[in-house]
């Protein structure tokens, strides 16, 4: 397991160049990267895995598909995550041991997972260097999609790799002034699940009592 340390803030669309080249006081900064991911998220139709603390999906980045896991954990900030290659765009219970996911997995549970939602975005990695910390900026564009429904993903999270959480803390401060962004701490996960209570509404306003007679 690993634990996974962000900031998430949602950029305005006039900052995303400024973020990609912006010069930080006291800082290295890597080679830039560019990827197309596209994430999808399973669940049973009742939102078993939410309701108990867990996200599923499966990423596919060109021709390989990762399963992640993830898990709240103590930490304020921290989430527990577990990653494993699957050989196609859907969940392999088979391989979630050592996991917590573990306590859940069943035959049963294998036939009710189903795709519930996708995001899909372009992502700009630049790591940076400082004071002995390694920090990740991945600046996402995109969509999640549920149903018929859509929302725009226009943000920026940066992940503590190793090092001091004070380090990301300043940096935090100085994007945020920078660039205007403004710290948002719902995952992609949680936005999709947002999204889907939204289309549930929607549904739900379509409906029509039927007369008795």
């Amino acid at each position: 397991m690993s634990v996974e340390t962000e900031l998430k803030f949602r950029l305005p669309l006039r900052s995303h160049e400024t973020i990609a080249s912006l010069q930080i006081p006291g800082t290295t900064i890597g080679d830039r990267s560019e990827s197309n991911l596209v994430s999808t998220y399973f669940d049973t139709a009742k939102h078993k895995l939410k309701r108990h603390g867990f996200s599923l999906r499966v990423r596919r980045a060109g021709t390989k598909h990762v399963q992640t896991i993830k898990a709240s954990v103590a930490a304020n900030l921290g989430r527990g995550e577990w990653e494993t290659d699957v050989k196609k765009n859907a969940p392999d219970l088979a391989k979630i041991g050592g996991t917590p996911l573990k306590r859940l997995a069943s035959k049963k549970l294998d036939r009710k997972l189903k795709p519930i939602f996708q995001v899909s975005v372009h992502r700009v990695v630049v790591p940076v260097h400082t004071r002995g910390s390694e920090i990740e900026f991945a600046i996402d564009r995109g969509r999640v999609v549920a149903g018929n429904r859509s929302r725009r993903i226009e943000e920026i999270e940066l992940e503590l790799k190793s090092g001091q959480l004070a380090d990301l803390f300043r940096i935090a401060k100085i994007v945020e002034q920078r660039c205007q962004a403004e710290l948002y701490l719902r995952s992609k996960s949680e936005q999709g699940y947002d999204l889907l209570h939204e289309v549930a509404i929607k549904e739900v306003g379509k409906l029509r009592l039927q007369p008795y007679f």
